[in-house]
């Protein structure tokens, strides 16, 4: 069984991070819509999930690489 440590668990935590970021980027390159029910959710949202995604993945990366 694979043993969770913090060095794995905040890698981990890192590459999800970042891969919300990259997917919401993606979402606003492309032009995507995003819908919630019957909300559509706006561009501004995933602007501000790409900023804490990309913040959080990279402090979380280099948690893991300290």
């Amino acid at each position: 069984m694979l043993r969770m440590n913090h060095r794995f668990f905040v890698l981990i935590a890192g590459l999800i991070f970042l891969g919300v970021g990259i997917l919401h980027g993606a979402r606003i390159f492309y032009g995507w819509s995003a819908m919630i029910g019957p909300w559509v959710v706006p561009i501004w949202v995933s602007m501000l999930a790409v900023f804490i995604g990309f913040i959080m993945a990279i402090a979380a990366i280099r948690d893991f690489l300290r």
